[in-house]
């Protein structure tokens, strides 16, 4: 029997012989199972803020509660978390303005200050230039004219105490005094 069974498996592998390509595939299975897995050290959740400080535990897990991925394990109340948020990003904003106004004005400033700067130099210079020619020239030339000035003034001083002197001596020689040589005597001292 076994060599009928032998034959009909040699005759069957002749009629059908043809050629194969055999390709190499990686093979795979998969298997799915429920489990649940348990760490072999316990895992402590601490948190440190870096600046908010109060957290009021609004939802928690209980301990030994199965967690899958993307689970939270606690929820803080956020009332105020969010309020400091809101006010941080207001105050991030205001500083972003500020920040591009303060931009502007220094962009301004690096076009006006270099023209300013060229006006306050020749503005220096021309101050510069007058001052040497007060002193080379014009410093003597006005000590000049005040001491001729002055001279002036003493001998227009000299002029009217005389012509005073002379109308109270040609008053007093009268004797009497009207009104309009007082008057003309009170504007020649006014003058003095």
């Amino acid at each position: 029997m076994t060599k009928i069974f032998l034959l009909s498996f040699l005759g069957t592998a002749v009629l059908s012989a043809s050629e194969r390509v055999v390709k190499s595939t990686p093979f795979e299975t998969s298997l799915s199972i429920d489990a649940t897995f348990l760490p072999d050290d316990v895992v402590v959740h601490k948190l440190y803020p870096e600046q908010w400080s109060k957290f009021e535990i609004k939802e928690l897990l209980p301990h030994g509660a199965a967690v899958e991925k993307g689970q939270t394990i606690v929820a803080f109340e956020r009332e105020d978390y969010d309020k400091h948020l809101a006010e941080s990003k207001e105050a991030v904003a205001t500083r972003k303005i500020a920040l591009a106004r303060a931009e502007r004005e220094l962009a301004d400033l690096e076009i006006t200050t270099p023209r300013l700067l060229e006006g306050e130099e020749i503005t220096f210079e021309r101050h510069r230039e007058s001052l040497d020619y007060f002193k080379k020239t014009s410093r003597a030339i006005q000590e000049k004219n005040a001491r001729e000035d002055l001279a002036r003034a003493k001998r227009s001083l000299e002029y009217v105490e005389e012509e005073l002197k002379q109308l109270l001596q040609m008053y007093e020689e009268d004797g009497v005094t009207e009104e309009t040589e007082e008057i003309i005597l009170k504007r020649q001292r006014s003058s003095v």
